[in-house]
């Protein structure tokens, strides 16, 4: 929290070599702690500049791809949503499926993928999810 609380303060430009760092140091937190959620919101309020616009999406990227290994289905899919990486978000949800045997469940997972980033109006997104579960 310490790092967060600098690069607020000194109103630091928000980069990837940051944004990297924010992400290493999310995947050294445990799981179930507490300050790990507390450092993700302010990490995602600090990458939008402060000013109440969308997160930095590489910082969105970073973290789907963190808690995909962390095998967190949801909170990596609600990042996989902010970003158009329907390819990823189809991937992991059906990596999760079948390594968790909810093989006759896959077709629920997708659905409400698509249903999710079709309220987003991210088509590009829904098609690629689709065809990859295809």
């Amino acid at each position: 929290m310490l790092v967060l609380e600098s690069l607020e303060k000194s109103d630091a430009k928000v980069a990837e070599d940051l944004l990297e760092n924010m992400a290493k140091l999310f995947c050294l937190m445990h799981s179930n702690s507490p300050e790990r959620a507390a450092f993700l919101s302010r990490a995602l309020k600090w990458s939008s500049g402060g000013s109440g616009k969308l997160e930095h999406s590489k910082l969105h990227q970073l973290l789907a791809i963190t808690l995909w290994k962390d095998q967190n289905c949801s909170e990596s899919q609600y990042h996989f949503l902010h970003l158009t990486d329907g390819q990823g978000c189809a991937n992991m949800l059906l990596e999760y499926c079948l390594s968790h045997r909810y093989c006759n469940e896959v077709d629920v997972f997708v659905a409400q993928a698509i249903l999710q980033f079709l309220c987003l109006k991210n088509k590009t997104s829904t098609l690629v999810v689709f065809m990859t579960y295809i």
